[in-house]
């Protein structure tokens, strides 16, 4: 199911900060925490990605830096995220575009 327009999340590491995706396009520390910004969070049980991408580079005023990531929680229902950075992986942005069935 894809979400229509995503939901921000909360995609956190084991010390509750934001997982932030680095320069090089790296996870520098792992999500260990997903959970809607309004309800409880789910652990995470494991992960794949992230796949960085240089979205509308063409057009400095709307160009983004986004990570999109794959997800699995302990109950085994699976995820797509999507996060948004700024240089250095700063003021990341996470967001929910869909959920495997």
């Amino acid at each position: 199911a894809v979400l229509d327009p995503p939901a921000p999340i909360d995609l956190l590491d084991a010390g509750g900060r934001p997982v932030v995706v680095g320069d090089r396009g790296a996870v520098l520390r792992p999500p260990s925490r997903l959970g809607l910004r309004r309800d409880s969070s789910v652990a995470v049980m494991s992960w794949a990605g992230p796949w960085p991408a240089d979205e509308r580079w063409w057009d400095p005023k709307s160009a983004v830096r986004v990570a999109r990531m794959q997800v699995v929680d302990t109950q085994g229902r699976a995820y797509l995220v999507a996060g948004t950075m700024g240089v250095g992986g700063a003021d990341a942005q996470w967001c929910l575009e869909g959920i495997y069935d």
